[in-house]
């Protein structure tokens, strides 16, 4: 049971997270209007940075046996590169979601690697 709540607990502990839940608060008033967004398109925006996190997190610890917690750790920022560069760019809601979940990933493994 504490395998699972662990995870879980530290995802929404997580202070990245926060401050990403109050960034993307701010930045939907210029996004829904730009992409004439549904109140769902909206969520899974907002939901997208936690659900990557979240698989982050559970793949961290395998991933931190198999290629070190520096190996991991140049993953994590990888992700966080491409992630900015979608975000950037982002044409479509899918692109945009898409990063958000690699961000939330890059998250979700470098948390669990500096803990």
């Amino acid at each position: 049971m504490f395998a699972w709540c662990s995870p879980g607990s530290y995802v929404c502990a997580c202070p990245h997270c926060r401050f990403d839940t109050g960034i993307i608060g701010g930045s939907l008033l210029f996004i829904v209007p730009e992409f004439q967004l549904a109140p769902l398109m909206q969520g899974w925006i907002v939901s997208a940075s936690v659900l990557g996190s979240l698989a982050g997190t559970l793949a961290a610890s395998r991933l931190a046996d198999t290629a070190g917690r520096r190996g991991t750790m140049r993953i994590a920022s990888v992700a966080f590169v491409v992630a900015a560069l979608l975000l950037g760019w982002s044409p479509t809601v899918t692109v945009l979601i898409a990063g958000r979940a690699l961000m939330g990933l890059g998250v979700g493994l470098s948390g669990r690697c500096m803990s």
